[in-house]
């Protein structure tokens, strides 16, 4: 099997797909699935030595859509020999040429949308995301054979909208410290502390300690 994952951007390491969808690929590697990761822009170093294979390609416009006709060669290039490409993310040209790409060829369209299909996530930036909806993105949704979500949460989003695919709830791991790391003796409880930034419907920032 082949499996191609696609994603705006990995630089930003502080971006949940700049680490998640690494991690997805070195999974599906490990598990003898044959895994492209593509993307715009320069490689990020932690990405130069990974087992499997890496395509970025140059941004071709600034307004930051992503246009980029090369990613969209080499998607279709790649799709002709593969079984899956999955989407990650949307509201960018990356996240509309898996579709372009993958017609004509028995590749399936899997669509993550990462939150962004969250209803706080569709008010910010609304007009641009509704023009780029009906002439780009919609058909992508339209025409997805499978929906990705990372939770119950996010599978509820999906249905809101009136997508009737199947759809498959996977929760983004985490890479946790083997047990030789850890010298703590059998009988003690450690501790700690988890800080993030989350996004509350009334677009505040909240902080969870």
């Amino acid at each position: 099997m082949k499996v191609i994952q696609v994603v705006p951007s990995i630089g930003k390491e502080s971006a949940g797909p700049s680490y998640s969808v690494p991690g997805l690929c070195r999974g599906l590697q490990t598990n003898d699935v044959t895994t492209e990761l593509h993307f715009l822009d320069a490689i990020p170093e932690h990405l130069l030595d990974v087992t499997y294979q890496v395509e970025n390609y140059p941004r071709q416009d600034k307004i930051n859509l992503g246009w980029s006709p090369k990613m969209l060669q080499g998607l279709k290039r790649t799709c002709q020999t593969a079984d899956i490409i999955h989407n990650n993310g949307l509201w960018m040209m990356p996240n509309v040429y898996p579709l372009w790409a993958c017609k004509g060829t028995k590749c399936k369209l899997v669509v993550a949308p990462r939150g962004t299909l969250a209803e706080w996530s569709l008010k910010k930036g609304w007009l641009k995301k509704k023009i780029f909806g009906w002439f780009l993105q919609n058909a992508v949704l339209r025409h997805a054979d499978m929906f990705h979500a990372t939770c119950e949460k996010e599978y509820e989003e999906i249905r809101a909208q009136g997508y009737k695919q199947p759809v498959a709830i996977v929760p983004i791991g985490m890479d946790l410290p083997t047990l030789a790391t850890c010298h703590l003796p059998l009988n003690t409880i450690a501790s700690g502390e988890f800080c993030s930034s989350v996004e509350c419907i009334r677009s505040k920032r909240l902080i969870i300690w």
